[in-house]
């Protein structure tokens, strides 16, 4: 099983009003996530982040993946536009759509897009504050891996895109960091501490708690939501555990 991450770190222009501080965080504890048993065990070589890329350099960088999945995360301001597209902000002066960032080599692929989809350009929110940096987990790596990459295995070929609100909506933040990763990643913390004899958490489940808990505990004005390119069966991965039974 050949992986790949892109995480594009994109705050904007600093010293304005709207440059995103919180993103460089966003993207270390992202990376931390990722190598960390709970988030599958990738390893530093699997992982490439982009601060503010070109937009040609990007696209290049993206169409010459060579990978059996690849997973690419968005931490950057985001809009909606009239035409029908959620559209990015890669860097300062330069905008892509959202399938711009869909491989062409790769059979199996996941967006995560933390980003606004407002009609109107808002902002975004971060990824999660410091205090969350660790991901505690009872598997080792090569276990975590192994359960990781047997699960996509088993997967159909396709696109899943998880986008942090709906069409019309702002990604909203607080000090600690965005709504939708902040739930995202407690939310899976919290799987991973709970007695069970599930050791995968699939994306749409994990994405079905987070939404659970924005609405409930947060705004009812911010919806996270899915999109695939066709129907399936199997969903990929978003965490592993160590199973743990009751009374075990």
């Amino acid at each position: 099983m050949k992986r790949q991450a892109i995480l594009i770190e994109a705050p904007g222009q600093e010293n304005t009003q709207k440059y995103l501080h919180g993103v460089e965080y966003d993207i270390k504890n992202y990376i931390k996530f990722l190598k960390s048993p709970t988030g599958g065990a990738w390893d530093k070589t699997e992982i490439l982040a982009i601060k503010n890329p070109e937009k040609n350099t990007l696209l290049n960088t993206i169409n010459k993946v060579d990978a059996d999945y690849l997973l690419i995360v968005f931490s950057g301001h985001g809009a909606y536009s009239l035409q029908g597209q959620t559209i990015l902000a890669i860097n300062r002066t330069e905008y892509l759509t959202l399938n711009n960032l869909i491989a062409k080599k790769v059979p199996k692929q996941m967006l995560i897009v933390d980003a606004c989809r407002s009609f109107v350009d808002s902002g975004i929110s971060g990824f999660i504050g410091e205090e969350l940096c660790s991901f505690p987990s009872r598997l080792l790596k090569t276990k975590a891996r192994r359960l990781f990459d047997g699960y996509i295995n088993k997967c159909e070929n396709g696109i899943i895109v998880c986008y942090s609100c709906c069409i019309g909506e702002t990604s909203f933040d607080n000090n600690h960091g965005g709504y939708f990763t902040t739930s995202l990643l407690n939310t899976t913390k919290e799987w991973v501490e709970k007695p069970s004899s599930f050791n995968i958490l699939p994306i749409h489940h994990a994405i079905t708690k987070t939404k659970k808990y924005i609405v409930n505990y947060l705004t009812d004005e911010q919806t996270p939501i899915l999109k695939v390119n066709k129907q399936r069966k199997c969903w990929f991965p978003f965490a592993v555990r160590q199973k743990k039974l009751l009374g075990g």
